[in-house]
Protein backbone atom coordinates (compact mmCIF):
# COMPACT_ATOMS: atom_id res chain seq x y z
CA UNK A 1 0.00 0.00 0.00
CA UNK A 2 1.25 3.46 -0.83
CA UNK A 3 0.37 6.51 1.22
CA UNK A 4 1.24 9.89 -0.25
CA UNK A 5 -0.34 12.68 1.83
CA UNK A 6 1.73 15.82 2.23
CA UNK A 7 2.14 17.30 5.70
CA UNK A 8 3.75 20.65 6.44
CA UNK A 9 5.77 20.92 9.64
CA UNK A 10 6.80 24.07 11.48
CA UNK A 11 10.44 25.05 11.28
CA UNK A 12 12.52 24.62 14.39
CA UNK A 13 15.06 27.25 15.41
CA UNK A 14 18.36 26.48 13.71
CA UNK A 15 20.87 24.82 15.95
CA UNK A 16 24.38 26.05 15.47
CA UNK A 17 26.51 24.05 17.83
CA UNK A 18 30.24 24.32 18.01
CA UNK A 19 31.99 22.27 15.38
CA UNK A 20 35.02 20.32 16.44
CA UNK A 21 38.18 21.38 14.65
CA UNK A 22 41.22 19.25 15.27
CA UNK A 23 44.51 20.26 13.61
CA UNK A 24 46.23 17.10 12.45
CA UNK A 25 49.92 16.42 12.20
CA UNK A 26 49.26 14.16 9.23
CA UNK A 27 49.25 15.44 5.65
CA UNK A 28 46.97 14.90 2.69
CA UNK A 29 48.73 14.86 -0.70
CA UNK A 30 51.76 16.26 1.11
CA UNK A 31 49.94 19.29 2.54
CA UNK A 32 48.84 20.17 6.11
CA UNK A 33 45.34 19.00 7.02
CA UNK A 34 42.60 20.50 9.16
CA UNK A 35 39.73 18.27 10.26
CA UNK A 36 36.14 19.30 10.97
CA UNK A 37 33.48 17.12 12.56
CA UNK A 38 29.87 17.58 13.65
CA UNK A 39 28.06 15.36 16.15
CA UNK A 40 24.52 13.98 16.11
CA UNK A 41 22.13 16.81 15.27
CA UNK A 42 24.87 19.42 14.85
CA UNK A 43 25.13 21.81 11.91
CA UNK A 44 27.85 24.37 11.42
CA UNK A 45 29.16 26.97 9.00
CA UNK A 46 32.92 27.00 8.38
CA UNK A 47 34.83 29.73 6.53
CA UNK A 48 37.88 28.33 4.77
CA UNK A 49 41.17 30.15 4.27
CA UNK A 50 40.41 30.95 0.60
CA UNK A 51 37.07 32.61 1.39
CA UNK A 52 34.97 29.57 0.46
CA UNK A 53 32.21 28.59 2.88
CA UNK A 54 31.26 25.05 3.89
CA UNK A 55 27.98 24.24 5.63
CA UNK A 56 28.26 20.95 7.51
CA UNK A 57 25.20 18.83 8.19
CA UNK A 58 24.75 16.42 11.08
CA UNK A 59 27.36 13.67 11.65
CA UNK A 60 29.76 14.96 9.04
CA UNK A 61 33.53 14.53 8.89
CA UNK A 62 35.74 16.61 6.58
CA UNK A 63 39.45 17.02 5.97
CA UNK A 64 40.67 20.21 4.30
CA UNK A 65 44.04 20.60 2.61
CA UNK A 66 45.13 23.67 0.63
CA UNK A 67 48.34 24.23 -1.32
CA UNK A 68 49.57 26.80 -3.83
CA UNK A 69 48.11 24.75 -6.70
CA UNK A 70 45.06 22.88 -5.40
CA UNK A 71 42.29 23.14 -2.79
CA UNK A 72 41.04 19.76 -1.60
CA UNK A 73 38.21 18.83 0.75
CA UNK A 74 37.74 15.17 1.60
CA UNK A 75 34.24 14.21 2.75
CA UNK A 76 34.90 11.18 4.90
CA UNK A 77 31.27 10.82 5.93
CA UNK A 78 28.12 12.94 5.99
CA UNK A 79 26.89 15.89 3.98
CA UNK A 80 28.10 19.40 3.17
CA UNK A 81 27.05 22.36 1.04
CA UNK A 82 29.89 24.27 -0.62
CA UNK A 83 29.98 27.95 -1.64
CA UNK A 84 33.23 28.09 -3.58
CA UNK A 85 35.36 31.19 -3.97
CA UNK A 86 36.67 31.34 -7.52
CA UNK A 87 40.43 30.94 -7.94
CA UNK A 88 41.52 29.85 -11.41
CA UNK A 89 45.04 29.17 -10.18
CA UNK A 90 43.85 26.69 -7.55
CA UNK A 91 41.03 24.31 -8.48
CA UNK A 92 38.59 23.44 -5.69
CA UNK A 93 38.09 19.68 -5.48
CA UNK A 94 35.85 17.59 -3.21
CA UNK A 95 36.68 13.90 -2.93
CA UNK A 96 34.96 10.93 -1.31
CA UNK A 97 35.81 7.24 -1.28
CA UNK A 98 34.09 6.72 -4.65
CA UNK A 99 33.71 10.12 -6.35
CA UNK A 100 35.43 13.39 -7.22
CA UNK A 101 33.78 16.78 -7.81
CA UNK A 102 35.65 19.84 -9.07
CA UNK A 103 33.99 23.25 -8.85
CA UNK A 104 33.84 25.42 -11.93
CA UNK A 105 32.68 28.45 -9.90
CA UNK A 106 29.65 27.17 -8.06
CA UNK A 107 27.46 26.18 -5.11
CA UNK A 108 26.91 22.45 -4.72
CA UNK A 109 25.93 19.77 -2.20
CA UNK A 110 27.84 16.55 -1.53
CA UNK A 111 26.25 13.71 0.42
CA UNK A 112 28.47 10.73 1.19
CA UNK A 113 26.87 8.02 3.30
CA UNK A 114 27.79 4.36 3.43
CA UNK A 115 28.89 3.25 -0.06
CA UNK A 116 27.39 5.99 -2.24
CA UNK A 117 27.94 9.67 -3.04
CA UNK A 118 25.35 12.13 -4.37
CA UNK A 119 26.53 15.42 -5.92
CA UNK A 120 23.84 18.06 -6.55
CA UNK A 121 24.48 21.45 -8.16
CA UNK A 122 22.56 24.42 -6.78
CA UNK A 123 24.24 27.05 -8.93
CA UNK A 124 27.04 27.03 -11.50
CA UNK A 125 28.82 24.00 -12.90
CA UNK A 126 30.71 21.04 -11.42
CA UNK A 127 32.89 18.45 -13.12
CA UNK A 128 32.28 15.04 -11.53
CA UNK A 129 33.70 11.57 -11.99
CA UNK A 130 34.98 8.45 -10.33
CA UNK A 131 38.66 9.39 -10.49
CA UNK A 132 40.74 12.55 -10.12
CA UNK A 133 42.29 11.99 -13.55
CA UNK A 134 38.91 11.78 -15.28
CA UNK A 135 37.69 14.97 -13.62
CA UNK A 136 40.94 16.85 -14.24
CA UNK A 137 40.87 16.04 -17.95
CA UNK A 138 37.24 17.16 -18.21
CA UNK A 139 37.55 20.35 -16.16
CA UNK A 140 40.66 21.42 -18.07
CA UNK A 141 38.58 21.75 -21.21
CA UNK A 142 35.39 22.93 -19.55
CA UNK A 143 35.62 26.46 -20.95
CA UNK A 144 35.68 25.02 -24.45
CA UNK A 145 32.64 22.83 -23.94
CA UNK A 146 29.40 23.85 -25.73
CA UNK A 147 27.02 24.07 -22.78
CA UNK A 148 27.04 21.90 -19.69
CA UNK A 149 25.98 18.50 -20.96
CA UNK A 150 29.26 17.03 -22.15
CA UNK A 151 30.02 13.62 -20.68
CA UNK A 152 32.65 10.92 -21.00
CA UNK A 153 32.72 7.30 -19.90
CA UNK A 154 33.91 8.23 -16.41
CA UNK A 155 33.07 11.91 -15.95
CA UNK A 156 30.55 14.59 -16.83
CA UNK A 157 29.66 18.19 -16.12
CA UNK A 158 26.61 19.12 -14.04
CA UNK A 159 24.86 22.49 -14.10
CA UNK A 160 22.07 24.16 -12.09
CA UNK A 161 19.49 21.67 -10.85
CA UNK A 162 21.39 18.57 -11.94
CA UNK A 163 22.72 15.75 -9.80
CA UNK A 164 24.46 12.41 -10.03
CA UNK A 165 24.89 9.37 -7.80
CA UNK A 166 28.09 7.33 -7.55
CA UNK A 167 27.95 3.85 -6.05
CA UNK A 168 29.84 0.59 -6.33
CA UNK A 169 26.94 -1.07 -8.16
CA UNK A 170 26.69 1.73 -10.75
CA UNK A 171 29.18 1.26 -13.55
CA UNK A 172 28.88 4.75 -15.05
CA UNK A 173 27.51 8.04 -13.69
CA UNK A 174 24.20 9.27 -15.11
CA UNK A 175 23.02 12.79 -14.41
CA UNK A 176 19.42 13.55 -13.50
CA UNK A 177 17.30 16.52 -12.54
CA UNK A 178 17.30 17.28 -8.83
CA UNK A 179 14.99 19.31 -6.60
CA UNK A 180 17.42 21.90 -5.28
CA UNK A 181 15.00 23.10 -2.60
CA UNK A 182 14.58 19.58 -1.24
CA UNK A 183 18.30 18.85 -1.50
CA UNK A 184 19.26 21.87 0.61
CA UNK A 185 16.26 21.79 2.98
CA UNK A 186 18.54 20.43 5.70
CA UNK A 187 19.99 23.95 6.02
CA UNK A 188 16.60 24.90 7.54
CA UNK A 189 16.56 21.60 9.47
CA UNK A 190 13.78 20.25 7.31
CA UNK A 191 13.39 16.79 5.80
CA UNK A 192 11.56 16.62 2.47
CA UNK A 193 10.18 13.32 1.20
CA UNK A 194 8.33 12.51 -1.99
CA UNK A 195 7.21 8.91 -2.10
CA UNK A 196 10.13 7.67 0.01
CA UNK A 197 10.10 4.27 1.69
CA UNK A 198 9.51 4.45 5.42
CA UNK A 199 12.86 2.71 6.05
CA UNK A 200 14.67 5.57 4.30
CA UNK A 201 12.66 8.18 6.21
CA UNK A 202 13.49 6.57 9.55
CA UNK A 203 17.17 6.54 8.59
CA UNK A 204 17.07 10.28 7.95
CA UNK A 205 15.35 11.11 11.24
CA UNK A 206 17.84 8.95 13.12
CA UNK A 207 20.73 11.00 11.72
CA UNK A 208 19.51 13.98 13.74
CA UNK A 209 17.99 12.64 16.95
CA UNK A 210 18.83 10.59 20.04
CA UNK A 211 15.27 9.28 19.99
CA UNK A 212 15.43 6.59 17.30
CA UNK A 213 12.56 5.46 15.09
CA UNK A 214 12.58 1.74 14.22
CA UNK A 215 10.34 -0.90 12.70
CA UNK A 216 10.77 -4.65 12.37
CA UNK A 217 7.82 -4.89 9.97
CA UNK A 218 9.31 -5.32 6.48
CA UNK A 219 6.03 -4.54 4.72
CA UNK A 220 5.61 -1.35 6.71
CA UNK A 221 9.23 -0.38 6.04
CA UNK A 222 8.52 -0.50 2.29
CA UNK A 223 5.46 1.75 2.44
CA UNK A 224 5.91 5.19 0.90
CA UNK A 225 5.19 8.59 2.39
CA UNK A 226 5.50 12.21 1.34
CA UNK A 227 5.80 15.41 3.31
CA UNK A 228 7.95 18.16 4.77
CA UNK A 229 8.96 17.52 8.36
CA UNK A 230 10.95 19.04 11.20
CA UNK A 231 14.20 17.08 11.44
CA UNK A 232 14.36 17.65 15.21
CA UNK A 233 10.85 16.39 16.00
CA UNK A 234 10.50 12.65 15.32
CA UNK A 235 7.48 12.48 17.64
CA UNK A 236 5.53 14.78 15.30
CA UNK A 237 6.34 12.47 12.42
CA UNK A 238 5.03 9.55 14.45
CA UNK A 239 1.78 11.45 15.02
CA UNK A 240 1.58 12.03 11.27
CA UNK A 241 1.94 8.28 10.67
CA UNK A 242 -0.86 7.53 13.11
CA UNK A 243 -3.16 9.93 11.27
CA UNK A 244 -2.03 8.85 7.79
CA UNK A 245 -2.73 5.18 8.26
CA UNK A 246 -3.10 2.11 10.44
CA UNK A 247 0.13 2.54 12.36
CA UNK A 248 0.75 2.57 16.09
CA UNK A 249 3.89 3.23 18.11
CA UNK A 250 5.45 2.11 21.36
CA UNK A 251 8.19 4.15 23.05
CA UNK A 252 10.78 2.28 25.08
CA UNK A 253 13.53 4.50 26.42
CA UNK A 254 15.07 6.42 23.52
CA UNK A 255 13.47 4.19 20.88
CA UNK A 256 10.06 4.47 19.21
CA UNK A 257 8.96 1.19 17.66
CA UNK A 258 6.45 1.40 14.80
CA UNK A 259 3.91 -1.31 13.95
CA UNK A 260 1.11 -1.76 11.47
CA UNK A 261 -2.28 -2.21 13.13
Amino acid sequence: MTRRPVAAAALAATLLLAVVMVPLTATFLGNPVEAYETALGEQRTVSLADGSIVYLNTQTKLRVSFSDTIRTVEVIDGEALFDVEKDTARPFRVVTSNAVAEALGTRFNVRHLSDHTVVSVVEGRVAVGKTIRAVTDLSAGADRLPGASTASAESLILSDGEGVTFAENLALPHKSKTDVTATTAWRQRQLVFEGNALSDILFEFNRYNKVRLVTSDDALAREQFSGVFDADDPESFVQFLKIAGDIHATKIGDEIQLFAN
